[in-house]
Formats: structure tokens, sequence, C-alpha cells
């Protein structure tokens, strides 16, 4: 037998769902987007990492020190990767702390590292997601990729990452990095050029490309044509990025 909702019934319910409705077009677009990888929702922030220098150091102090940044310890977690964690939840696009976060898990071997609330991929995609025009996030993740040994992935994001603001040496030098491994010279050394020609300081592959007998000089056209940027400063900040530990190794951070 059928029941019959009663008009002040049916009139509760359309109210629950509006509300309902209402509430959720107030929360931000990516805070709605509950994937695999969570939502972005958080205690405190998120905020971006590029505007936000006025908050760095009220999570960093107590969550993000040398030890817990060269992953020997954590400070308020058992373990570095879940301090990296809250950093990550409050700046998703953190660029040191997805570099941290990266190579404890290429350390341990691990999608997700000891402590980690969610897996390298998802820290990773969570910074996309929430800030798709940051070209870091991106650079940053195709050197991971690189790292690991996933060359075609590497490709992807590193692509994604030069189409993505402006020109930026270490995107640049990855990207070729990225293409010697493929067997893609051509395309490694148009991105060589491009590195060199914003002075990014690193030679690794400069000399992946002669010993492959690939290098060649740029033509005065291609070095006239290359453009013009702060690229070179920001060398100084990544070169812990560094994944061609063959032929150069990165300095300690010091910061």
């Amino acid at each position: 037998m059928n029941q019959r909702v009663s008009p002040a019934r049916l009139a509760t319910i359309v109210v629950g769902i509006v509300s309902a409705t209402l509430s959720m077009s107030s929360v931000p677009a990516f805070a709605q987007d509950m994937s695999a990888c969570g939502s972005l929702q958080n205690h405190f922030g998120p905020y971006d990492y590029r505007s936000n220098a006025d908050k760095h150091a009220i999570v960093e102090r107590f969550h993000f020190n040398q030890d817990v940044e060269n992953l020997r310890r954590g400070m308020t977690a058992r373990t570095a990767a879940g301090d990296i964690s809250y950093v990550l939840k409050v700046f998703p696009n953190h660029p040191r702390a997805l570099d941290a976060m990266a190579r404890q898990s290429q350390r341990e071997k691990r999608a997700t590292p000891r402590g980690s609330t969610y897996s390298i991929d998802c820290w990773f995609e969570r910074g996309m997601r929430f800030q798709p025009d940051d070209p870091i996030v991106k650079m940053l993740y195709g050197i991971h990729l690189l790292r690991v040994g996933k060359n075609e992935q590497a490709v992807k994001y590193l692509e994604l990452a030069k189409n993505t603001g402006e020109p930026n040496g270490n995107v640049l030098y990855n990207l070729g990095l990225a293409y010697v491994k493929l067997g893609r010279f051509e395309q490694a050394l148009e991105n060589a050029h491009a590195a060199y020609g914003l002075g990014f300081p690193l030679e690794g592959l400069r000399n992946q490309l002669i010993r492959a007998g690939k290098w060649r000089e740029a033509s005065p056209a291609t070095a006239a044509q290359a453009p013009v940027s702060g690229a070179a400063e920001d060398a100084t900040l990544e070169q812990a990025s560094e994944p061609s530990p063959a032929t150069e190794t990165a300095p300690d951070r010091t910061d």
C-alpha cells in the first residue's frame, strides 16, 4: 500500500533540500571536490603559498624546520611526513613541502610515506586542484615522476608547467632531461637551448646530450629568440630537485 506524504511533510523535505543546496553553493568549488584525494577544506586555510607570506611562519615554526625538510624527524608528529602533511593541508602548493614529501616517498619506496595522510600522487593532485595556475606544482610533480622512472608522465606534467606562467629555466631543463631519457633528442636539445638561454646553471643536460652525440650549440637565430625572464633566479631554490645524480649533485639545503 502506497503511503501518502502530507503537504506539511512535503514542504519540510523541500525546504531541507533547498537549504542543503544553498549551503553547498557557499562552499568554494575546490572544497566541494570530494575526490579520492579528499576535500581541501581545512581548519586553517587552505592558503595559496605564493600570496600568503605572512602566514608561512605561523605554520613552519611548528611543522617545517630543517629536521622535517631534510626528513630526519618530525616536530609535532612522530614522522617528518606527518608534519609535512599538516603543512600541505594549510598550503597545498607549498613547493618545498611537496618536494620533501616526494623525497620521502622515494626514500621509502612507498606511494604513501609513513605518517602521511595521502599518497604522493594525491598531494600533487591536491596542489594542482587548489591552484591550477601554479606552474611550480606541475614542475615538481614532473621531477618526481622523472626520479621514479615514469618518464612519459614526467613529460606530460613538465609540458603543462612549461605552458603555465612565465618561461622558467628549471622547467625547461628538467623537460630536456625527460626527453633525453625517452630518446627524443631534438626536443631535449630545444629545451636545453631555451634553459641555457635563460641562464640556467646546471650542466647535466648538456653533458648527457654530449655523451649521446646529440649536442650542438644554438644557432645565432635561436639564441636571439631566447625569452627574457627571472627564471634563472628560480634555479637557486629548486636545485635540490635536480633528478640526474649521475652528472651532478644538488647542494644541501641551508634555508
